[in-house]
């Protein structure tokens, strides 16, 4: 199976993923890789210049890819250019996931981190969408089972961020779009969600 991870430094600028130190970054990253490459076929995309920030750093095969300039307030654009390059199922993790769940086989149309409940009407006209009904399919740790409805989800978010007029990108309106069209796309086509069991996840503060 499959785990993708992306990486991308926005041309150099946005070289610790979110991480305090340099140090903290790989510590986590390597720990993780550790636990990964058991079980999965890694592969991190990156740019040109993270490939020169990590490539000796960590172990695992690495991909440079020409992360197209869209909308660099939206720091998670790089994921869905990432989709767009897988051509069978797959989990993608960010670079602060430790996933301890071995999967061979994906039983389900999509894997989420969990399901959370919550407001999620805020930027929903922005992007010419609607609030879930299903719940909000939180996206640090992904799995699809069909690469093709991953880039139709991909490239369709991609256009609704070339299009939307915002004056300023907050955190909610990233997950809008990451999140709440993804599990628009999933009550359209009646597709099959499962949650991932056992994992580390350093959101926000806990790098």
């Amino acid at each position: 199976m499959r785990l993708v991870q992306t990486y991308n430094t926005f041309g150099g600028e946005k070289r610790n993923a979110g991480f305090s130190s340099k140090r903290s970054l790989f510590k986590f990253w390597n720990d993780a890789l550790e636990v990964h490459s058991k079980n999965y076929d890694v592969t991190v995309y990156t740019d040109e210049e993270g490939y020169e920030y990590i490539h000796n750093k960590i172990n695992a095969k690495i991909e440079i890819i020409d992360f197209e300039l869209i909308d660099d307030r939206f720091f998670n654009i790089g994921k869905f250019q990432v989709h767009l390059e897988q051509n069978e199922p797959y989990l993608m993790v960010d670079v602060d996931v430790i996933l301890y769940d071995k999967i061979t086989k994906l039983d389900s149309d999509v894997y989420c981190e969990m399901i959370r409940g919550g407001h999620n009407g805020l930027y929903c006209n922005h992007f010419n969408i609607r609030p879930t009904r299903i719940g909000i399919p939180c996206s640090g740790l992904l799995g699809f089972r069909s690469p093709e409805f991953a880039k139709k989800y991909a490239s369709s978010a991609i256009e609704k961020i070339k299009n939307v007029e915002l004056d300023k990108v907050t955190f909610d309106a990233m997950w809008h779009i990451e999140e709440v069209y993804l599990a628009n796309l999933i009550e359209d086509n009646n597709l099959s969600v499962k949650t991932f069991e056992k994992f580390t996840h350093l959101q926000g503060g806990k790098k």
